[in-house]
Formats: structure tokens, sequence, C-alpha cells
């Protein structure tokens, strides 16, 4: 099961501030139709609503990003929407949920209304890099998103898979990777270490971290980055999306913030 596959274990509810994951274990079937989107991002150009412009939250885009699995991963500024999608006949068929992340007022509601057009009667065309999802009178026109690169980026960490946490989404985090040094922060202490690439693998050298103490929740978290960030790392750069994989399975999901 892919790592979108996972973070759409958590459940839909009114508001943000449930972490509590139900799984499913029906696999991902894109439709023949779909394929070709598959391993691509795509980030909005213009949201258009009756005809006039749509206008978001400053400084947020729609990004919608096919796996290889099968899944898609949705984002409009907050929260994640993921879960397996069929895109056969141009209709777009949704099984889709969100995490909880706390948002502000403007951000939630942007979430929900993505949620929405996704989850409900939305169409879609592939048109050389242009994708057009259209839900009603809404209409998305998303081009392809180029990979952004490992090193210089700041990736955001989105999301915590496998381990005793589950699935969680930590309130803040990230990774700078510069020539062969990570910069690590947990959202509690920072740190630094020193890695290796080969083809699509890092090799992680022990992180020194600082030794602030952290209350229950971020020291939990801290650890399950931190047991990620040992040893051999698969990784894996789709658009703005950076999938890190242990050995041992557990894994980030990041987003690039810059």
């Amino acid at each position: 099961m892919g790592l979108a596959a996972a973070v759409a274990l958590v459940l839909v509810v009114a508001g943000c501030g449930s972490d509590t994951p139900k799984t499913t274990t029906k696999p991902p079937d894109i439709g023949a139709a779909g394929a070709p989107l598959r391993g691509h991002t795509y980030l909005s150009d213009s949201v258009t609503d009756q005809g006039q412009a749509h206008t978001l939250v400053a400084g947020t885009r729609v990004s919608i990003q096919f796996e290889d699995s099968g899944d898609v991963v949705a984002q409009v500024g907050c929260n994640s929407i993921v879960g397996p999608v069929k895109l056969d006949s141009g209709k777009v068929a949704a099984d889709l949920a969100m995490t909880q992340k706390s948002c502000d007022d403007d951000l939630d509601n942007q979430d929900k209304w993505l949620y929405d057009v996704l989850n409900g009667d939305a169409t879609w065309k592939l048109d050389g890099s242009t994708l057009r999802i259209a839900s009603g009178a809404t209409e998305i026109v998303l081009s392809e998103a180029k990979n952004v690169p490992l090193t210089g980026t700041t990736w955001q960490i989105d999301s915590i898979v496998g381990g005793d946490t589950g699935t969680t989404t930590p309130p803040k985090g990230s990774l700078v990777f510069t020539d062969r040094k990570v910069t690590v922060s947990t959202g509690c202490n920072t740190g630094e270490g020193d890695y290796q690439a080969a083809g699509q693998r890092l090799a992680v050298s022990t992180v020194a971290m600082t030794r602030k103490a952290c209350p229950p929740d971020l020291a939990e978290t801290e650890q399950a980055i931190l047991a990620v960030l040992s040893g051999d790392v698969d990784y894996k750069i789709e658009g703005r999306v950076l999938t890190l994989t242990s050995a041992a399975g557990t894994g980030l999901r990041l987003q690039a913030a810059n």
C-alpha cells in the first residue's frame, strides 16, 4: 500500500481535531483512461465559479498528485485530501478522506471546498500537460508540475506513516537538504546530520538534535521522524511532493514550501 493510501485511512469529520485512523483494504483502481496521470502532479493555474474568477487564499494553489499506486493526494493550503480515485469515461469517481490538521478558518473552508469539488460529480479532461477538473459551476485548470530539486528546498512534513504513531499530521516540522547535510526541525527540537545520495536512496548518518524537553505528543512525533531518518532511506520526488521510506517501512510525506 502506498503512502497516500495509508494517509487516506484518516476519517473526515466536521472540523479539525482527531487523528484516529480507519483502515481499508480496497485496492485503488484508477481506470485505463486515467493511467496517463499516474506519477504526475498538477498545480492550479486558474479557478472559476459561475464563469468568474474564484480567489484562493493568498499563497495557496490547488495541488493534485496521482500516485503510481492509483491513489490521489490533493491539497489547497492545509490538510491533505487522499484516497482512491477512478477516472474512466471522463468522470471522477472518488472515495476520499481528509486529514485533520488544525487550520485557520479561511484555510479550513478552502480545504472543505476542494473536498466537496473532488467528491462531487466532477469531470476531468487532460490536454497535453493541462488538466481540467469541473464540478457544477466550478472549474479548476491545472498544469503539470516539474519536479523540484531535493537540495535547496524546504520540505515541510505533511504526514508520518507507520510505527506506533499510525498516521499522524505533525503541526510543524521540516527538512532541508544541502550538498551532503540534512537539517531537521521536528516542531520541538532541531538538528543536523550527514547523508550520501546514490540513485533514489539516501544513506543518512546519525542526526544530532538539540535536547529541549517536548510535550508528549511532540516527543512521540519527533521519535517517529528520526526513526525514518536513520540508515538507508528510499526517496521519491513527484512534482512538489517528497516521499521518504525507511528500510523498516515507516515513512514521511513532505511538501515543498518554496
